[in-house]
């Protein structure tokens, strides 16, 4: 997975675009992210919407599952402390513009990353079908111990009724 950063009036992001749907954002991980004089680490997961723009969560979440996708903690804690509304809307607003203008200056970037979220999905499919494929066989191989078996009782039962129809003539 390809780390890019892009520098903020408030810091550095790093984007780890995943596809061409979403890009998951840190910050603060060198220096904390100051903003209303509060520093803070975290990450966000940013979804390209139908209309071509990347926003916070899926855009088949309701905002509260949305919200949930940007995790922020403030940087002198090292258990997460509710931050404001005030601190969460304006790293909202830093963080969805700083994406839309690198994802417009990146175009490549995102092809790219789609090809390997693409590669990625194809080796998984791939792995799965090697497995069912192994679990045919096996099934097979049942299958085929299961008509010999049929096959033999077949046998059994001709020649026991052979012999019953030789004692009765």
């Amino acid at each position: 997975m390809a780390r890019y950063e892009f520098m903020t009036k408030v810091g550095t992001l790093a984007l780890y675009p995943m596809g061409k749907h979403h890009i998951v954002v840190h910050f603060g991980e060198k220096e904390p992210i100051v903003v209303n004089g509060v520093g803070y680490r975290g990450d966000a997961h940013m979804y390209c919407w139908s209309d071509g723009c990347y926003r916070l969560g899926e855009e088949t979440e309701n905002p509260v599952e949305q919200r949930t996708n940007l995790y922020i903690r403030r940087a002198d804690y090292s258990k997460y402390i509710h931050i404001s509304d005030a601190a969460y809307r304006k790293m909202r607003a830093i963080i969805t513009s700083a994406v839309a203008e690198w994802v417009t200056f990146n175009p490549i970037v995102i092809k790219e990353a789609e090809l390997e979220h693409l590669k990625r999905e194809l080796d998984k499919r791939l792995e799965e079908v090697r497995k069912l494929e192994a679990q045919a066989r096996k099934l097979q191989a049942q299958a085929d111990d299961l008509w010999v078996e049929v096959g033999k009782l077949a046998k059994h039962l001709e020649r026991a009724d052979e012999g019953s129809n030789n004692e009765n003539t």
